[in-house]
């Protein structure tokens, strides 16, 4: 076997690998955006919260 195609069958293996995990990396990349926006939606908050406070102490 050439080092072209060791090289080549290493890539068919990774690619195999990474087409069995597609479904979990996608779940996975559902669930860091959903915790992204949630925890932008809590920043955006504590903002507000903020400026309220700030506001009644005026």
């Amino acid at each position: 076997m050439s080092t072209g195609s060791k090289f080549n069958h290493s890539i068919d293996l990774k690619k195999d690998q990474v087409l069995r995990h597609l479904p979990y990396l996608k779940d996975l990349q559902f669930l860091l955006l959903n915790s992204a926006v949630t925890l932008e939606s809590a920043e955006q908050q504590k903002t507000a919260t903020a400026t309220e406070m700030t506001e009644r102490l005026k």
